[in-house]
């Protein structure tokens, strides 16, 4: 972990010790930090979350002259796909790869 993570919350910390140890009424500047943490948490989970660029859609039929990348056979028989980017390899091939063929997948599950 880098230390800007751990001192991230450091200038926050701060003020609410100063806040706490100079003021005559600390039960209102626990209230107030209180409610901001209620606020910022609150506004944290309603953040848009990012949507899956690539939707699968189920098995997709195999192309006219479809070719395993491994051994350059056409594909045919024992075709399996890679469970993250959904090429088609021979069961063999995946195996003898040890994953997808795909060099950015580099998936070690099949579909």
């Amino acid at each position: 972990m880098s230390p800007r993570r751990w001192l991230k919350p450091l200038p926050m910390f701060w003020l609410l010790y100063i806040s706490l140890r100079h003021s005559g009424h600390p039960e209102w500047v626990l209230s107030i930090f209180g409610a901001l943490a209620i606020v910022l948490g609150v506004a944290w989970l309603m953040k848009p979350k990012p949507k899956p660029e690539i939707a699968y859609l189920g098995p997709v039929a195999l192309r006219e002259g479809a070719r395993c990348l491994v051994c350059r056979d056409p594909l045919s028989g024992d075709v399996i796909h890679c469970g993250r980017c959904h090429t088609p390899h021979h069961r063999a091939c995946f195996t003898y790869v040890g994953g997808c063929s795909i060099y950015a997948c580099a998936s070690r599950r099949a579909a």
